[in-house]
């Protein structure tokens, strides 16, 4: 097996063409490149933060290394498609974190929920951020028919609401990391605004409110 063949059965076992990946060979390249492997292991680990359970193996890895199990029980209102999950699985960490360390101090929405052009807050809140998704890309800038997928940072408010204007995007219990996927995405239009409630826990009283758009 080579390299491509090994990325390419990563990305089918991920998007659930799993009739497509030969367990034994891929195990094998697997144990054998390292590249492959930390490709492998980016992309699984970035899947379990989107399925909110970090510690435990996705049922993508279990196939690989047991017999098949059940699709992981994720059913968000707006559920993007497979490819786009991988992508934002493999490509969105590292782009996300790299803007956070570049972003300005404050945008049109302020400080993560903080009054827009004012100071940076003593006390670190919530926050969320949007991406574009195009095929299997992650985009600097968004067009139409991208995908608009996104990623938080819940700072133990783990109970995560997304609204596009009144209507619930998606809502659920999510990792406590940063930059976390979320397993929501909602078609780009221009203008697009969105905010993201976090709480405690599902009937906890909202501890932040945010606005924000890709």
């Amino acid at each position: 097996m080579t390299h491509d063949d090994a990325r390419a059965q990563i990305a089918d076992l991920f998007e659930g063409n799993q009739g497509a990946v030969h367990r034994d060979a891929l195990r094998a390249h697997l144990k054998a490149c390292d590249a492959c492997r930390a490709s492998y292991d980016q992309t699984a680990l970035a899947m379990r933060r989107m399925l909110g359970a970090p510690d435990e193996m996705t049922p993508e890895e279990l196939y690989l290394f047991e017999p098949p199990l059940p699709a992981a029980k994720v059913v968000p209102l707006f559920k993007p498609a497979p490819s786009a999950l991988v992508a934002l699985a493999a490509g969105l960490i590292g782009i996300v974190l790299y803007w956070g360390a570049t972003r300005p101090s404050n945008d049109d929405f302020g400080v993560r929920g903080g009054a827009a052009g004012g100071p940076a807050l003593l006390e670190p809140t919530p926050s969320v951020r949007a991406v574009c998704v195009r095929g299997d890309q992650v985009m600097k800038t968004c067009a139409e028919g991208d995908q608009v997928l996104f990623a938080a940072t819940p700072l133990g408010n783990t109970h995560v609401k997304v609204y596009l204007g009144a209507q619930l995007v998606g809502e659920g219990e999510v990792s406590d990391g940063p930059e976390t996927p979320l397993p929501w995405a909602v078609p780009w239009k221009p203008g697009l605004e969105l905010k993201a409630v976090f709480s405690k826990c599902a009937t906890c009283q909202a501890a932040a409110t945010v606005g924000f758009k890709p």
